[in-house]
């Protein structure tokens, strides 16, 4: 997916999408098929352009840090429409979460443009204006 097309950094959000469900398929076979999966996507959504590769390593990053460590049901979903001007993407799952103290830690360094280390990786984040 990454090198198949010749506009290398956009993609229909329906061609991410397609993407991303690759990647569950493998994890359904990883998890014997106990992920649900559910989508909401607005066909008009599904025509919007994206940076390619914007979604999986979101949903990939919910099955490893929330679904992989959970117990029992394991539900992901991603909902996604438009507005007047915008394109409104949620990707959401029932795994184990964060504390409030590390999630305070995030959303003040993407506030502030502060520097976070998280899991001995260094990240500077910027706010967005």
């Amino acid at each position: 997916y990454s090198i198949s097309r010749e506009e290398k950094n956009k993609a229909l959000l329906e061609e991410e999408m397609a993407n991303v469900n690759d990647y569950l398929r493998i994890q359904q076979y990883r998890f014997r098929n106990k992920i649900l999966v559910k989508e909401n996507v607005e066909p008009m959504a599904k025509k919007c352009c994206v940076p390619k590769l914007l979604m999986q390593p979101i949903v990939e990053n919910a099955v490893f840090y929330g679904l992989e460590p959970k117990n029992g049901e394991r539900n992901r979903t991603i909902d996604a429409y438009c507005t007047a001007k915008r394109l409104i993407i949620k990707v959401a799952d029932n795994g184990i979460g964060m504390s409030v103290d590390k999630l305070k830690t995030i959303n003040d360094a993407l506030i502030n443009g502060i520097r976070t280390k998280s899991n001995g990786t260094s990240l500077f984040l910027l706010p967005v204006s």
